[in-house]
């Protein structure tokens, strides 16, 4: 399981997803993400690979488990980061 941060919009025509590795694409808002950790759904738009978009309602028991709440930390950093304060180096760069 991968979270990745884009800086700029993105449309179903620019991803090409491998049916055997990704059954789909999910795009959550930052405040989803920390919805989902308050136990409460959260709106997202799904991409499949057949290239179908939807919008769903999503739980954080569907996503694969993740036990030190990375994803709950890579959003607060990003929150951070966009709004002016100073964030913590706590990722390593690619």
């Amino acid at each position: 399981h991968d979270v990745f941060l884009l800086l700029q919009s993105l449309n179903p025509n620019m991803v090409k997803l491998q049916r055997e590795e990704v059954g789909a694409l999910l795009g959550l808002r930052l405040s989803g993400v920390e919805r989902l950790h308050a136990g409460e759904t959260a709106g997202a738009e799904q991409w499949t690979a057949e290239g179908a978009v939807s919008e769903t309602e999503v739980r954080l028991e569907e996503f694969v488990p993740n036990e030190d709440s990375y994803v709950l930390t890579v959003a607060r950093a990003v929150a951070a980061h966009l709004s002016g304060e100073p964030v913590e180096q706590t990722f390593r760069p690619f």
